[in-house]
C-alpha cells in the first residue's frame, strides 16, 4: 500500500535552499588564527609547570584498536623527576606482557619491542598522558598563542 504526501514547492524549494547553504562541509579549524611565533623561553615558561618535582605512580586501563583486532589491559607508570618514566603493560590474564624505561624523549631499554610500539607509539605523546609537557627539539618552528 502506497501512501502519498502533497509538499508545497515553496515549502520545499526553501527547505532545499536553506539546506545547501548552511549544511555545507566547512574544513575544521585546528589552530587559531591568531597564531604566531614564539620564543623558546615562552615555550620553556609553558612546559616548566608541568614538570615532576617528585616521584609518583599512574595506574591505568588501555584499550588498542586497529583494523583487524583490538586488545586491552592494563598497566602503570612509575615517574621520577624531573625525567624518567618505567612503563609496564599487560593484555587480559596477564598476556602480552611489555615494559620500558624512558629518559627524556628516549627509551634506555625496552622489554618486547613490538608490543611497546604499538601502545606507544611516540614518547612526547606518553609524556603528555600523564601530564607532563616536553620541550621540542632544537631547531623546531615554534608557534603559540597566549591569552
Amino acid at each position: 500500500m502506497r501512501q502519498w504526501f502533497r509538499l508545497d514547492r515553496p515549502v520545499v524549494l526553501s527547505y532545499l535552499a536553506i539546506t545547501a547553504l548552511g549544511c555545507g562541509p566547512a574544513a575544521p579549524t585546528l589552530v587559531p588564527h591568531a597564531v604566531a611565533g614564539v620564543s623558546r623561553d615562552q615555550v620553556q615558561g609553558w612546559v616548566r609547570p608541568t614538570v615532576p618535582t617528585n616521584g609518583a605512580l599512574h595506574r591505568f586501563k588501555w584499550l588498542f584498536r586497529d583494523e583487524r583486532s583490538s586488545a586491552g589491559g592494563r598497566g602503570s607508570a612509575r615517574i621520577a623527576a624531573p625525567d624518567t618514566l618505567r612503563f609496564d603493560v599487560a593484555g587480559p590474564l596477564g598476556s602480552g606482557k611489555a615494559a620500558a624505561l624512558v629518559v627524556g624523549d628516549s627509551a634506555i631499554w625496552v622489554d618486547s619491542d613490538k608490543s611497546i610500539v604499538d601502545v606507544v607509539p611516540n614518547y612526547m605523546l606518553m609524556w603528555a598522558m600523564f601530564g607532563v609537557a616536553r620541550l621540542p627539539d632544537d631547531g623546531a618552528a615554534l608557534e603559540g598563542l597566549e591569552e
